[in-house]
């Protein structure tokens, strides 16, 4: 009697919607949202009250995890190393992870002493674009050093430290494929949706239990394929993708019920790595087995694969290689099969020169993948309707829903026409300035500086992608304020990525398409700073003053030759720098927002203490690069707001 209770207890206990609940409690990082998550899930399964039960202790459990963890400056200069990537390593430095560049020839677990300095991770923030340092902070990741010099204080002794090691002895071509594909120690390339998304190791563990099953029963299969993908973990490391992998085997092994075996696989991924819960690795696996599971056939989940995937691709990289996309099923299970073969090559040397003729061949293939691709940032409404169309197509998929979704993808690439918002948008280059106007409907684009460094290429770095997120692919007009650096130096490389009609240098009007005052004509400064071009425009009853880099002594002769010049939007001249923005003339102009574009943490101490005090004594509110991100002013007639790359929100109102 008890046991049968017990058992009808546990039958109403839905792990599935648990693991969903829990999944969408780590996502929702705002307590309100996570409360109404928590409303929505109780009354949806109030009549289980175990579920129910489980709902609360999740949301308890999640609500009282700290949102900012209290992080310092690791204060030793020895470090271990946990995890090889191409460009940096994640090692250990005061029992908390860290990001140390320049260290060669280190392998896992060894102890290296490094000189340098710590600094707080920051990248720059554009709309759209990848942020490395929110990836590396969701891991628990906040600080990094360049590195001087190091040495190694004691070698790894794990057998992965050896392995490693061993694969550094090998010829350039072997050491490049067991490092990619083995040891995830690989940069960027064609195939990186595929490996990202780790589902060639799903691919393997399913082709692997299946042909064990022929031999043994279900949960035998099902627990050697557990061990081998355990034996690869310690030979080659946990991978994100691969620990994912293993966490739905050993789901697989607990449960028998396909509901309890995801929702197990989901709380076993996200109660260890957490920061999983949003990225590719997890989402797109995930994705694909509740489809098969609430479609209640594979091979229709199978069909649902397509447009799943090109909806996941826009989510996280705005475009979709159309033959990778056709091909991803047999794809995944080649480089599955590739793997199998690279591990063969350690232990059978000879076979070495076909698997580098199937890697060539793959290589290529991927090459010519990004000749046809279609780019589009997805919009609300749109992801609402392509979602609205793929839980149709769950349940009966037919020609009219292929119709619409063909439809879908053509309104991708005439929505920017429709868009009535005129747009001023302030990119975050770092130290430097570029700024990109966008009229409403697209009828022009006008782009005033393009920063250049000699640390990276901002152009094809941070501009282009940008442009092509906006699906800008000309820019009718390009204003270079003066010769800086900072302000011009990238003009050379952004004309060989994009093509630029109209190219202006001197104090003159522009008129096409847009209308642009340079003021200031007759004005000489005393240097290239001072001599920089002044432009000036409106849209929409709001006026934008961009000052470039001129001094207070331009500023002085703008007030002398300008009485009255209206101003909503200041960029403040010179990246904030005491050289400008004079609180005489911040008081004549009283903008309702002062724009600054600065590096984080510069060594010009951009912007100056004594201009941000200016503004404060003004009431002008302030938003800088640095610390807001991008800057984006969108407006119409009835409608004017600014958003930022950070989150920001404000409504422009009428003065």
């Amino acid at each position: 009697m008890i046991r049968s209770r017990i058992r009808s207890l546990c039958d109403g206990f839905d792990l599935l919607s648990c693991a969903l609940v829990y999944a969408g409690f780590l996502l929702f990082p705002s307590f309100g949202q996570r409360c109404l998550l928590l409303g929505i899930a109780l009354v949806l399964r109030r009549t289980q009250w175990l579920s129910c039960g489980a709902i609360l202790l999740c949301f308890l459990w999640v609500t009282a995890q700290p949102m900012i963890r209290e992080v310092s400056l690791p204060a030793t200069s020895f470090v271990q190393v946990e995890t090889i990537h191409p460009a940096y390593v994640i090692a250990r430095a005061d029992a908390q992870r860290v990001i140390v560049y320049g260290l060669e020839e280190v392998s896992y677990g060894d102890v290296v002493y490094v000189e340098g300095s710590w600094e707080a991770l920051h990248a720059n923030h554009n709309f759209y674009q990848f942020s490395f340092d929110d990836h590396m902070a969701r891991r628990g990741i906040y600080f990094a050093m360049d590195a001087q010099d190091s040495y190694i204080v004691e070698d790894g002794s794990s057998i992965q430290s050896r392995l490693y090691r061993h694969a550094g002895t090998l010829g350039e071509e072997q050491r490049a494929l067991v490092c990619s594909l083995l040891f995830g120690v690989s940069a960027m390339d064609g195939s990186y949706f595929l490996r990202a998304s780790g589902l060639h190791l799903s691919a393997l563990a399913h082709m692997l239990s299946r042909r064990l099953r022929r031999k043994c029963p279900a949960w035998q299969a099902d627990g050697w394929t557990f061990v081998f993908l355990l034996g690869m973990g310690m030979l080659f490391g946990f991978s994100d993708a691969l620990f994912r992998v293993l966490c739905f085997r050993l789901s697989a092994i607990l449960f028998h019920r396909e509901g309890e075996r995801i929702g197990g696989g989901i709380m076993l991924v996200l109660l260890f790595r957490a920061y999983l819960v949003s990225e590719l690795t997890f989402v797109l696996p995930l994705v694909f087995r509740l489809a098969a599971y609430f479609s209640c056939s594979w091979m229709r989940g199978l069909r649902f694969s397509l447009p799943l995937l090109i909806l996941i691709q826009l989510c996280y990289f705005h475009e979709i290689s159309w033959l990778q996309t056709l091909l991803f099923q047999p794809l995944r299970r080649l480089y599955a099969l590739l793997y199998v073969l690279v591990l063969g090559t350690l232990l059978v040397p000879g076979i070495l020169k076909p698997v580098l003729s199937l890697m060539a061949v793959l290589e290529q293939l991927f090459a010519y993948t990004q000749a046809i691709v279609y780019h589009y940032v997805p919009s609300v409404l749109w992801i609402i309707g392509w979602s609205a169309l793929l839980i149709r197509w769950l349940k009966r998929p037919c020609p009219s829903l292929v119709l619409c979704m063909i439809v879908l993808l053509f309104y991708g690439r005439i929505e920017h026409f429709l868009d009535p918002f005129f747009e001023v948008m302030i990119l975050d280059v770092g130290q430097g300035d570029c700024a990109l106007i966008t009229l409403p409907h697209h009828q022009g684009t006008i782009m005033i500086d393009a920063a250049g460094s000699l640390y990276k290429s901002i152009p094809e770095e941070v501009i282009l992608p940008v442009l092509k997120d906006a699906q800008v692919e000309r820019i009718d007009v390009l204003i270079l304020t003066h010769e800086d650096y900072d302000h011009s130096g990238g003009y050379e490389e952004l004309s060989a990525l994009v093509e630029i009609d109209r190219v202006v240098t001197s104090k003159e009007d522009v008129s096409d398409p847009s209308v642009v005052y340079a003021l200031l004509k007759d004005h000489v400064g005393s240097d290239a700073n001072d001599n920089s071009i002044v432009s000036w425009f409106g849209h929409d009853e709001i006026a934008y003053l961009f000052m470039g880099d001129a001094s207070t002594s331009a500023e002085a002769a703008l007030l002398d030759a300008y009485d009255g010049l209206p101003c909503d939007i200041l960029k403040l001249g010179h990246h904030g720098s005491d050289t400008s923005s004079s609180l005489r003339f911040l008081h004549a102009m009283k903008p309702q927002l002062a724009l600054i574009s600065v590096g984080h943490d510069n060594r010009y101490g951009h912007p100056s203490p004594s201009v941000l005090a200016s503004l404060e004594q003004e009431g002008i509110p302030w938003l800088t690069t640095a610390e807001n991100g991008a800057i984006r002013i969108r407006t119409t007639k009835l409608l004017k707001y600014v958003t930022t790359a950070r989150g920001d929100f404000v409504i422009i109102g009428s003065r």
